[in-house]
């Protein structure tokens, strides 16, 4: 499952990317015990957000913890933007890896279809 990855800005100055290879989303459903697809309807949890995040990181960082994601997300939240920006880089890296489809453009740069749903592009 090979994707490219999402840049995403934590407001900590290091630049860093979410990718979701298949061990990610395996990580991702062995720390949920949910499925991907499960936890894509609870989204908007703070607790679903945070794994998704967990997840997509170590891809780049593999020792990173639900503890250290926690900070970041407060260091991103202190530096004034909202916990919900979130959900779009992560979505974003769910289309990449195939996840999620792409929204269809109807031609006039509107979205035809829902942002993202369950299913390969």
């Amino acid at each position: 499952m090979a994707s490219s990855p999402v840049a995403i800005d934590l407001g900590d100055g290091k630049p860093r990317t979410l990718r979701f290879s298949s061990g990610a989303l395996r990580a991702l459903e062995r720390e949920s015990k949910k499925s991907v697809f499960q936890m894509m309807e609870e989204a908007q949890l703070l607790t679903t957000t945070t794994l998704f995040l967990w997840a997509g990181l170590r891809t780049e960082t593999p020792s990173l913890t639900l503890e250290e994601v926690d900070q970041l997300v407060d260091a991103y939240m202190l530096s004034g933007k909202q916990y919900f920006e979130l959900l779009e880089p992560v979505m974003e890296a769910l289309v990449e890896a195939g996840v999620l489809k792409r929204a269809k453009s109807n031609g006039n740069g509107a979205n035809a279809d829902p942002p993202a749903t369950p299913g390969p592009e």
